[in-house]
């Protein structure tokens, strides 16, 4: 791999919006390390990305993993220019419904697994004095709580919302250090939708009108690419229909 190229981490590259990002931002010029737990779903696609690209299997709700993961991503590229924040876990329940062994994936991948990567991330760009760190989070948090299915997710949004406030509270810490922090707050997204898909694909669920997955990859590669003395600390890309 380039050192001369941003160095991106992207956890949950497996799919959906991980996917797309890893593709796109491959595209525009970055090097990208794409980690999921099962690294055969990125290999299905790895053939479409282009210039110095890394797959590399990483479970972030393990502390182990994380640290492994740094360490081949310091020996093989020297640095860590962004982290983005994509992985997180998923249960389509109430709490009356959860099970307690729900409460701890959802808590241990999206809440306590986004702090792992992130402070390993953090103490890398710390020693160089810069930095970006990306955490893709629900717009829910700004807008206000709605329901799935008829159905309010109190774990899933215990869970992402520990993870923005952690983002929001980092804004603050990293820029002691000059170190850039972004909250992405995602409305309702067609993570279902390839990058390249056609705008035509795109079609309601659940009554709502969703954004294409290319649109979160268009800002994230938009403000990675800003000045060092540029900082877009937040941005909400949803839909009308989502409020």
């Amino acid at each position: 791999m380039s050192t001369t190229n941003k160095v991106v981490i992207i956890t949950g590259a497996g799919k959906g919006v991980g996917k797309a990002l890893a593709i796109g931002l491959s595209r525009s010029g970055f090097d990208v390390v794409a980690t999921t737990r099962n690294t055969a779903e990125i290999q299905q696609f790895s053939k479409r990305l282009e210039g110095n690209f890394s797959v590399l299997e990483c479970d972030i709700s393990k502390w182990g993993s994380c640290r492994k993961l740094i360490g081949q991503v310091i020996k093989k590229c020297g640095k860590i220019d962004v982290l983005i924040n994509n992985a997180s876990g998923w249960v389509d329940k109430s709490l009356l419904k959860a099970t307690k062994e729900d409460i701890d994936s959802l808590i241990d991948t999206t809440t306590k697994g986004t702090a792992y990567i992130t402070k390993l991330c953090l103490q890398q760009m710390v020693k160089k004095k810069s930095g970006h760190i990306f955490s893709l989070l629900t717009s829910s948090y700004r807008h206000g709580i709605g329901s799935y299915n008829n159905k309010v997710l109190t774990p899933y949004y215990t869970a992402k919302f520990g993870t923005s406030g952690m983002s929001e509270a980092l804004k603050h810490e990293a820029s002691k250090h000059n170190v850039k922090v972004t909250s992405v707050y995602l409305g309702s997204i067609a993570s279902d939708l390839d990058i390249d898909d056609a705008e035509e694909k795109l079609h309601k669920k659940h009554g709502i009108k969703r954004v294409h997955v290319k649109s979160v990859v268009e800002s994230v590669i938009f403000i990675a690419n800003q000045p060092r003395n540029t900082m877009i600390d937040e941005v909400i890309i949803s839909s009308l229909g989502d409020f």
